[in-house]
């Protein structure tokens, strides 16, 4: 791993893209709901700044759509008669203007969106399985740094890291060409398989001088559908969950999991598989034992 390629990768993966400050602020953020024009205004409506003027690109890389407006976000004072007397509060306002797009900005823009669509079609065809022999249940990545780890140890050891890496650091080149304040997109996602049915999804977080890559999980999905979001303080905020068929193992891998959270299925154990759908509950138990007499 070159310098120059670790300096483009912790550009992609620290969320944001940033450059020195410029005239007027420009962001450029992705929609990939956006059709129609009121659905890409609604998305640069959202990024206006309260007391200032920014440029707003919102992109659309699936359809290969990008349109520019200029956000201005005021207030006025409004103030009503009340018994108290005169109440004043500040109402803010947002101003929308189309602004045309360049050549060179839409040059860059294609360039972008061609290294993306390629990158998550690539990662989408392939599935990283993870033997049981290294990691048994998928559910084990929930609050086990360990386990993401060990994870992460066996995709560096295989062949095919080389051109999954070349992916992600084609996006981030191409990214790191547009002139901008910050540039937010969902970085393309890998997917890992485990032996029990749980999918997890993970994009790349850096890669250090060893030419180690190390990557942000994301969110478990299990063959049920019951998913597990990382980018959540509570991970299991679905709230109402399905474990048939899933093996005894795998659900007392889950149900610990939910016990270092607080959290537990009502009426359940570790010693028998819940049927049906279920909701997760908080316990109440008290610190010493904290899941005993879930609410």
């Amino acid at each position: 791993m070159t310098l120059k390629k670790a300096a483009i990768l912790g550009l992609l993966f620290s969320s944001t893209i940033s450059v020195p400050a410029l005239a007027i602020d420009s962001v450029h953020v992705e929609c990939d709901t956006c059709v129609t024009d009121a659905e890409f205004i609604t998305a640069a409506r959202t990024e206006a700044v309260n007391n200032k003027t920014i440029f707003v690109n919102v992109m659309n890389f699936e359809n290969y759509e990008l349109k520019k407006f200029k956000t201005t976000k005021d207030y006025y004072t409004e103030c009503k008669e009340e018994r108290e007397g005169q109440i004043c509060h500040k109402t803010y306002r947002t101003y929308t203007y189309v602004i045309s797009v360049t050549n060179s900005e839409l040059n860059l823009f294609t360039d972008l969106a061609d290294s993306i669509n390629d990158a998550r079609k690539y990662y989408s065809q392939r599935s990283i399985e993870i033997p049981s022999t290294v990691v048994g249940s998928g559910y084990e990545l929930i609050g086990a740094g360990y386990i993401k780890t060990k994870v992460t140890t066996y995709f560096n050891q295989m062949p095919l890291k080389n051109s999954i890496l070349e992916k992600a650091i084609v996006v981030a080149g191409s990214a790191s060409k547009i002139i901008s304040t910050s540039i937010k997109f969902e970085a393309p996602a890998l997917v890992f398989s485990f032996a029990d049915g749980v999918k997890a999804y993970a994009i790349v977080d850096f890669v250090d001088m060893d030419d180690q890559t190390h990557f942000k999980f994301i969110k478990l999905i299990d063959k049920n559908g019951n998913i597990i979001d990382f980018t959540k303080s509570n991970p299991f905020s679905e709230k109402t969950y399905n474990f048939t068929g899933i093996t005894l193992a795998s659900w007392q891998v889950f149900y610990t999991a939910l016990n270092a959270y607080s959290l537990t299925v009502s009426g359940s154990s570790s010693r028998i598989v819940p049927r049906g759908t279920v909701t997760i509950v908080v316990c109440s138990g008290g610190a010493s034992d904290p899941c005993k007499n879930p609410e």
